[in-house]
């Protein structure tokens, strides 16, 4: 069995701080997983649906509006780094992992597409603008 290397060491101020800018470029590469902490046999856990452990089939309205505005913010970022034809695609897709755990899978789509609709402004409200 071939011997483990020894972790890494790095005397102080050898590495450069991590700046604003490539903090930004790991945050966008990397996932950020909370990390959930057991403090005990008696820890409360908070079940979706009143503890019954099922997803509902829709969200709440302070929930979609939530979500409205993170489609806009985030199809806006998109459009600076993407081309226009894969802006609506990559946001349904962040939407839907989103999603995933917050919903239903039988009702998943139904819900991206009922926030995609909300935030998309309809050709009437654009004309009287």
């Amino acid at each position: 069995m071939a011997a483990l290397s020894p972790p890494l060491d790095f005397p102080p101020d050898t590495v450069p701080n991590v700046t604003t800018v490539t903090r930004d470029v790991f945050e966008r590469y990397f996932e950020v997983t909370p990390v959930t902490v057991v403090t005990g046999t008696g820890a409360k856990t908070d079940a979706p649906n009143d503890g019954t452990g099922e997803l509902p089939e829709q969200l709440d309205a302070k929930r979609v509006e939530e979500l409205v505005r993170w489609w806009c913010t985030r199809t806006k970022q998109l459009r600076e780094e993407l081309s226009p034809a894969q802006v609506e695609g990559q946001a349904r897709k962040e939407l839907r992992e989103t999603l995933a755990e917050q919903v239903r899978e039988s009702a998943l789509d139904a819900e991206v597409n009922r926030i995609v609709k909300a935030a998309t402004p309809s050709a009437k409200k654009r004309s009287r603008r």
